[in-house]
């Protein structure tokens, strides 16, 4: 009997078994086995669920036997171009709870946004014993693995690569609700402030699109994504006090961090925010929210990009195909920034 006078299937040496974990999870033995070899699919709920309740009980596999018998290591690699900006952070986070939830340790590499860094890692994770890739980084060096025997994922990779699926979040959708943002507190002309490696983001013609169909003229800037925090505030100042530029009141930047360089260029130029100049952000992390102004920004589906890649991430090293998934949307965080007080997508 355990403690609270229940029957338990200990073994002769008073260990917990699976069938512990199994009767506390609601499954059966068999699933906890699969979930702990991970063989065939078992949904990402489940999954969880045998590892809380391994977590509840305590109980612990030998995780070194079972690699050795299955030949798989439980480790994921996943590649990120910095952590230094909130985006990222926030992104590796939610990856690693993930992963945690799903049996998986990440093995997180950075590349400080440096091409031959990141082939270096490529090269090291795709010839190590790792199950798994994800990357986050934007360059076309993942183009060489496409054909690899390990299961690897994209986030967010701005071209679409035959054989790796690529997670990400409705860019069209998201181009506008920026567009529409700005437009319900009125515009003279608007301007993106996107990075390189995202220049063919639909996101941006979304946002042109709304603009036009408006009969509102909208422009488009780029900065360098290799470009230092310094050298980005060089740019966004040179971009708005270009003299064609006179007539821009309104600004989408294509990250929090641009946004964030935008306004505090407007302040100090003797601009008010927003009534001079509108601004409206994208990402919207948890560390980007406390900005003063308040920034006004659309937040991306963290939680959910992380859960999708996980997800395809385990069916393709399951041998079977990447399920089709939701493409979920980004949400609106009211802040101060644009001129729309009590506008609510």
């Amino acid at each position: 009997m355990d403690k609270n006078g229940k029957s338990s299937s200990r073994n002769s040496d008073g260990q917990l078994t699976i069938t512990d974990v199994a009767k506390l999870a609601g499954v059966s033995p068999t699933t906890v086995s699969r979930v702990l070899n991970n063989r065939g699919y078992i949904s990402l709920r489940t999954k969880e669920a045998v590892h809380d309740a391994m977590t509840q009980l305590g109980y612990r596999p030998n995780a070194q036997a079972r690699a050795l018998r299955i030949k798989q290591t439980n480790l994921i690699g996943v590649l990120f171009p910095t952590l230094s900006d909130p985006y990222y952070a926030e992104l590796a986070s939610q990856l690693e709870e993930r992963l945690a939830a799903a049996g998986l340790r990440m093995l997180l590499c950075t590349t400080q946004k440096n091409y031959d860094r990141e082939k270096y890692y490529l090269d090291l994770l795709a010839s190590s014993r790792v199950d798994g890739i994800i990357t986050c980084s934007h360059s076309d060096a993942i183009y060489e693995y496409q054909n690899s025997a390990r299961a690897i994922i994209t986030i967010q990779h701005p071209v679409t690569i035959p054989d790796i699926p690529n997670i990400t979040c409705n860019n069209v959708d998201a181009g506008k609700q920026a567009a529409r943002a700005l437009l319900a507190g009125g515009v003279k002309e608007a301007l993106v402030i996107h990075s390189s490696f995202s220049a063919k983001n639909p996101r941006h013609q979304a946002f042109h699109d709304v603009f036009k169909e408006a009969g509102i003229p909208s422009h488009c800037e780029e900065i360098d994504f290799d470009a230092t925090p310094d050298e980005q505030r060089n740019r966004i100042e040179m971009i708005m006090e270009s003299p064609i530029y006179r007539q821009v009141d309104s600004v989408f930047a294509t990250n929090d961090t641009y946004a964030s360089m935008v306004t505090s260029w407007a302040i100090s130029n003797g601009k008010n925010v927003p009534e001079d100049l509108q601004v409206i952000g994208y990402d919207g992390a948890p560390a980007s929210r406390n900005l003063i102004p308040a920034l006004t920004t659309l937040v991306q589906p963290y939680n959910e990009i992380a859960s999708n890649a996980v997800f395809a991430l385990i069916a393709i090293m399951n041998d079977t195909p990447a399920p089709s998934q939701a493409i979920p949307r980004v949400t609106f965080h009211p802040g101060n920034t644009i001129r729309a007080k009590d506008y609510y997508l």
